[in-house]
């Protein structure tokens, strides 16, 4: 199988969910995971450029944040399923729950610094 790399409007994409508070290793597996069907973890390797126990730990935790699930595939009659993975949200969603999260940071922030504001007044009187 041919080896390829994410294009750059995917590095843009990975940079931006980075900025957004994403592990690398995670921003790059969902990205793939958004151009793909469902994948299995040796593919997403390959594509993304990343070792197997990186990849296990960002799969682990898409699917700790509910935007990946995980189906066993039987291989014939012996040897261990494989696993093979896909969004179990669409993309909107994902970037929704972002946003939410995002936003109630910025919440909890501009209140602490409501905090500090009233709590400097008090004491520089």
């Amino acid at each position: 199988m041919k080896k390829e790399t994410i294009p750059d409007e995917n590095d843009k994409t990975v940079q931006i969910l980075m900025n957004l508070g994403l592990s690398k290793n995670v921003a790059k597996t969902l990205v793939f995971l958004f151009m793909v069907k469902e994948t299995i973890p040796v593919i997403i390797e390959r594509n993304v450029n990343l070792r197997q126990p990186e990849v296990s730990v960002a799969l682990k935790k898409l699917e700790e944040k509910g935007w990946v699930e995980k189906r066993n595939i039987k291989r014939g009659t012996r040897g261990r399923p494989i696993s093979s993975y896909r969004l179990s949200l669409s993309s909107e969603k994902i970037i929704t729950s972002i946003e939410e999260k995002k936003g109630d940071e910025i919440k909890k922030t501009k209140k602490d610094i409501e905090k500090l504001r009233e709590m400097i007044k008090i004491i520089s009187q």
